[in-house]
């Protein structure tokens, strides 16, 4: 009875009036999501670009109907895609302190790395931790007293692709014993070692969860609520994170005992570790080789693909290191400044294949407006950095490799490292990773098709392989043939003499650091 009074009371019915009204009121005079697809009941438009292959040509089909700016629903999960760079510029850049967040990443977050992955981490006190520690290392004041590591291993890697062609293996040993050898004071000198194994085997198993790209716990979080036995994922994330864990912990341990410095010893001390758990801070130096050498090697990828298709920018750029360098000497880091059509060769291949084409998802903290669109809070928010790579207001005939694009433009926008608060933190130490081993590569090699069976292997520059948020080249064979022998005897002279131990190279470095 006394149910029954309230229900029909009414200042009841109306306060349920004047709130239903209200409701209908905001959501009839605010703007607009931005335009979208039409999509299906509960999932949205997950069942549309859930095939990595296929993404890109599908984005590209919308922004043509529906502009730069384009909203899918996938599973209850409203995701914006910024096509151009003028929105990406607008919105992450100049509205960074509202779009600088990540939005809630249930499987790669809170299940496979138990939030220690600076990359996915919200916007806050943490991540600026994090993101300090990364920075006290890979910061542009910093990136450049770490050239002599990379100069002796992009010594090794040309003089080991004298003996073989196989260029991709090599590639990813130079990548990773670089930050090996800096994190932890131990070079990988043939890829055989035990821990080069274990990291490519705890790469691999990371790869294949994060490859998984459409976990449905990520759209519909309601799911994470079910008990273990009905949700794989977290055994799964549990499994895998326990296994990097403690390979991390091992190397940490390990490095901080080592007889000389190293990365590892340098960020324990600093004040930011402190306010992090121990395994936050193994996480961070253990991403560093585990995670961080996989962009450069990709890269590299792309950059003998792009070589091979086109003969003619090569000669160009040998033509410049030859006038530079003579043949009796590598390039050198010294040399970047009178090599710009080299860089711009690398600039290019990382603009021509970006290896993220989707970056890192943004998360908008506040509502916004743009471009009369309304933005809502908790959006996930993605600058498609494929589709702004090709950009025709920002590259001209995008479709083609053309370094001399960034010689006419010096200040074209490099678009692979990310933008705003979230740009990659590493991105000086990969360009100069980049500049030094592609250089080198130039000057000694003639980069050619492979032959089978008498008849050239023609290479299609489409054809990527994706593998979650990573897409690079797939493999392809090729030819790395010596241009003369006194490029050889170069290279051969120069790894003779070149100081090896990376104990030593690690001490002069710290020398140096203590006498600025």
């Amino acid at each position: 009875m006394e149910l029954m009074l309230i229900i029909s009371s009414p200042l009841i019915w109306a306060v349920f009036t004047f709130y239903s009204s209200y409701l209908f009121w905001v959501n009839w005079s605010r703007p607009p999501l931005p335009p979208g697809p039409p999509t299906l009941p509960l999932i949205g438009n997950l069942h549309q670009i859930s095939k990595g292959d296929e993404v890109q040509t599908v984005l590209r089909k919308w922004y043509g109907q529906l502009g730069h700016v384009i909203c899918l629903r996938l599973g209850l999960r409203k995701v914006i895609y910024l096509g151009n760079y003028q929105a990406a510029h607008d919105l992450l850049e100049k509205k960074g302190e509202i779009y600088s967040s990540r939005p809630r990443m249930i499987m790669a977050n809170e299940c496979v790395t138990k939030g220690c992955h600076t990359a996915i981490l919200p916007y806050g006190s943490k991540w600026r931790s994090h993101r300090r520690l990364h920075m006290s290392v890979l910061g542009v004041r910093s990136a450049y007293q770490w050239r002599p590591v990379q100069n002796l291993e992009s010594l090794q890697l040309i003089h080991n692709l004298l003996f073989t062609n196989a260029f991709i293996p090599a590639f990813e040993r130079f990548a990773t014993s670089t930050l090996t050898a800096l994190v932890f004071g131990k070079r990988m000198i043939n890829g055989e070692e035990s821990e080069y194994q274990r990291i490519g085997e705890i790469s691999n198993a990371t790869q294949r969860v994060f490859g998984t790209a459409f976990w449905l716990v990520d759209y519909f979080p309601i799911l994470n609520n079910l008990p273990r036995c009905f949700a794989p994922w977290k055994r799964i994330g549990d499994k895998v994170f326990t296994e990097t864990i403690e390979f991390y912990r091992q190397c940490t341990a390990q490095s901080e005992s080592a007889g000389s410095w190293n990365w590892t010893q340098y960020l324990l001390k600093q004040p930011e570790a402190k306010k992090l758990t121990p395994d936050e801070v193994s996480y961070i130096l253990g991403n560093f080789y585990a995670n961080g050498g996989d962009s450069i090697a990709s890269t590299l990828r792309v950059c003998v693909l792009a070589a091979i298709l086109h003969p003619k920018i090569v000669s160009k750029a040998q033509a410049e290191l030859d006038t530079v360098t003579c043949a009796d000497r590598l390039p050198g880091f010294d040399d970047l400044q009178h090599l710009p059509y080299t860089e711009a060769f690398v600039k290019e291949a990382m603009r021509w294949r970006p290896i993220a084409p989707d970056g890192q998802p943004h998360s908008v903290t506040e509502d916004d407006l743009y471009q009369g669109y309304w933005i809502p809070r908790g959006s996930t928010i993605v600058a498609n950095i494929w589709a702004i790579c090709m950009d025709q207001e920002i590259f001209d005939d995008p479709a083609t490799f053309q370094p001399e694009r960034w010689i006419h433009n010096p200040d074209m926008p490099e678009i692979g490292f990310g933008f705003g608060r979230r740009v990659c933190p590493g991105s000086h130490f990969a360009k100069d990773s980049l500049f030094i081993a592609v250089s080198r590569l130039l000057w000694t090699f003639n980069l050619k098709h492979a032959t089978r069976d008498g008849r050239i292997v023609e290479l299609n520059p489409w054809d990527l392989e994706t593998d979650g948020p990573a897409c690079r080249a797939r493999p392809f064979p090729a030819i790395l043939e010596v241009r003369d022998m006194r490029h050889r005897e170069a290279v051969e002279q120069a790894w003779l003499h070149a100081e090896k131990d990376v104990q030593h190279i690690l001490s002069k470095i710290s020398d140096s650091r203590h006498n600025k």
